[in-house]
């Protein structure tokens, strides 16, 4: 059995005995094969902490969508099969991903606290409020639904940068990268913000001049020190 194979197995917990005792030997005298096992290990759990992320707001959005239902079992239901799903699209990626941009992405990826209009006790009960109030409690699709109520109202730059990290964290990446590019270089609290962001959801799509291009701009203008210094670690590891 080749290397790749035993990789495989190992990654599917199917390794027989006498295959384990190859592959840990493997690991001790081939430093590039053992270097292989450990990113797919590293892989594999900030893969798992996305799909945890991502697992959260499903169950949140689909928990909002039934809120008026009499019928907790059809809640049950609903969980577990969110529950099976993804543990299927986890269990899919652990074992084939080759996707570096994907742990790289997982790992420095954190939606933007709601800075621009932090919902109190006080704040007005309009469609912004509710779209910040969802988005604080990571109920991204309604909150994205909410934001374009209030798009349509009056439009708002610093709205639709957030709307595009709803999209993002929804798993739609083509809304979110329309959404940023529409209102990148243009003058609004977040615009640095955007090309950050766009650097990521690029990533993301293994699209590498964009988001190489994005993040390159972001460490020319931004301000936030914490993800100037992202971006740079990002850049790093993906221009090697």
């Amino acid at each position: 059995m080749d290397k790749q194979d035993l990789l495989d197995k190992y990654l599917e917990g199917s390794l027989s005995e006498a295959e384990t005792n190859v592959f840990n030997s493997l690991r001790k005298s081939d430093p590039d094969f053992d270097e292989q096992v450990n990113f797919q290990d590293d892989l594999a759990e900030v893969v798992l902490e996305d799909e945890r992320r991502r697992l959260k707001t499903l169950l949140l959005n689909r928990k909002s969508n039934i809120t008026n239902s009499k019928n907790p079992n059809k809640w049950i239901l609903i969980g577990l099969g969110i529950l099976l799903l993804l543990a299927t699209i986890i269990l899919v990626r652990y074992v084939n991903s080759g996707n570096p941009n994907e742990a790289i992405y997982a790992s420095f990826y954190e939606p933007l606290p709601n800075s621009y209009r932090p919902v109190s006790r006080n704040s007005i009960n309009n469609a912004e409020t509710q779209g910040f109030t969802a988005y604080e409690s990571e109920n991204y699709v309604l909150a994205a639904e909410k934001f374009e109520e209030r798009l349509k109202d009056q439009y708002d730059l610093s709205i639709v940068f957030y709307q595009g990290i709803c999209y993002g964290e929804n798993g739609d990446l083509d809304a979110a990268i329309q959404n940023l590019e529409k209102i990148k270089g243009k003058e609004f609290p977040y615009a640095t913000e955007s090309q950050y962001y766009l650097g990521l959801y690029y990533l993301k799509q293994n699209n590498k001049t964009e988001s190489i291009r994005n993040l390159q701009d972001f460490i020319q203008s931004g301000k936030d020190e914490e993800l100037i210094q992202n971006a740079k670690a990002i850049l790093d590891k993906i221009e090697k």
